[in-house]
């Protein structure tokens, strides 16, 4: 674990790893970024596990809250793309309200089997779902406007609370039987299948990343061969990788930052290759 420390700090700092790029291999290289993605695919599958117990609770909380409270005698029925009801319309379900937090929403959902999808009526309605005879309006809380789905190539069904009802107790039953032991294998399967995709992605990336090494230590005044160009460029990749890491803890960042990050390293941290000197020869005087 040292080495692996001590190979990355080499890698985002102006060590040899760039002072002499021509001493880089891509067989070198790969084993140093094959260590550190299974080093990263551990950390982003323990965070997966220990935040898919309280989400898994939390989900099964929903499903059977959702059932419990799914009007007894509303019937939804889905057929030939078209919904139907079995009440007047608008059925509205009002949004619950909390004592000292001020809300624009009136309803949680509206079902307007009268109307297609329409935006003013979804906007009159003060919803966060408008469901119509061809699909239903939501909310977008992550682009902070509303997003459309229509009922089209749509299996036909009917929605009660007779038929979800025994779907719910299934998947509730699922999420209940699951214990330490599944959680853990499925930790072990998302650590190897995130090492194998970051692995492959590092490789494919790194490839591209050859031609911005190619062109800074070309200007620079480096011939290297292939293997210490691509050695060079999986090395340098590995600021992409921690940058990726910073999404596992809500962090999130462009893709052009990586970028960006990846070739100021190449930049700045690549030396200038110096000429031989040539000994200037004066003529003896007699």
């Amino acid at each position: 674990m040292k080495n692996l420390i001590t190979e990355v700090k080499d890698s985002l700092s102006k060590s040899d790893v760039y002072q002499k790029p021509e001493a880089n291999t891509a067989k070198t290289a790969l084993k140093y970024i094959a260590k550190l993605i299974l080093v990263i695919s551990a950390i982003k599958a323990i965070t997966l596990g220990v935040l898919f117990v309280p989400m898994m609770r939390e989900f099964k909380d929903f499903m059977l809250t959702a059932v419990d409270k799914f009007p007894a005698d509303l019937v939804l029925t889905l057929s030939k793309e078209e919904l139907s009801m079995n009440k007047p319309n608008p059925y509205k379900v009002p949004a619950p309200k909390e004592e000292g937090k001020s809300s624009t929403l009136e309803n949680l959902i509206v079902i307007d089997t009268s109307k297609t999808l329409d935006i003013p009526a979804f906007l009159s309605y003060k919803t966060a779902i408008l469901v119509t005879k061809d699909g239903f309006i939501s909310m977008d809380n992550k682009n902070g406007g509303m997003k459309a789905q229509t009922f089209r190539k749509f299996p036909d069904v009917t929605i009660s609370k007779e038929t979800i009802a025994p779907y719910v107790g299934k998947i509730s039953t699922f999420f209940g039987s699951l214990s330490g032991l599944w959680i853990a294998l499925l930790t072990v399967l998302v650590w190897v299948g995130v090492s194998v995709v970051m692995y492959v992605g590092t490789m494919l990336a790194s490839l591209l990343g050859s031609l911005v090494v190619f062109i800074v230590t070309k200007i620079k005044g480096h011939k290297l061969p292939f293997t210490a160009l691509y050695g060079l460029s999986v090395r340098a990749y590995t600021s992409c990788l921690l940058l990726g890491l910073l999404a596992t803890f809500g962090i999130g960042l462009p893709g052009w930052v990586s970028f960006v990050v990846f070739i100021l390293i190449i930049s700045l941290f690549v030396s200038k290759k110096e000429g031989e000197a040539t000994a200037a020869v004066m003529p003896e005087v007699k």
